[in-house]
């Protein structure tokens, strides 16, 4: 009798470490599936943002401080994953981007100005050349 309720807890013991490996491996599969999600979303955002390499490499590390299995669990029980990796991605590419420096567009009394300068120059160049 003693035998057998230890044989049960020990078998109790190894089947819960055999399923507790086999769920291990479907944790880490999700993981996995939902990481490569993450990343189809990550290079969307790279083209649509017109992300630099440097740019780039600071979302990553900003990614990788942030997700957590938490977050990664939370992804897997969402019912539209790529929003929820894009809606997770977003505010990372909204704070590198409020970090550019701005492009100041010229004006047209510039261009008018340097075309003529180029036209007075291209003028001097055939002058001196007849």
């Amino acid at each position: 009798m003693i035998g057998g309720l230890a044989g049960a807890f020990g078998g109790g013991a190894l089947a819960g470490k055999a399923s507790s490996a086999v769920m291990d491996h479907f944790i880490e599969d999700d993981a996995e599936q939902m990481c490569h999600i993450i990343e189809q979303e990550l290079l969307a955002l790279t083209e649509e943002h017109l992300v630099t390499q440097n740019e780039l490499k600071t979302i990553v590390e900003r990614l990788g401080s942030s997700l957590t299995a938490k977050t990664l669990k939370d992804m897997y029980a969402s019912s539209d994953r790529q929003t929820f990796a894009r809606k997770l991605l977003l505010p990372m590419f909204k704070a590198v981007e409020k970090e550019r420096k701005p492009i100041h567009i010229p004006n047209a009394k510039y261009w008018q100005r340097s075309m003529e300068l180029v036209l007075e120059q291209l003028n001097r160049e055939t002058s001196v050349h007849v």
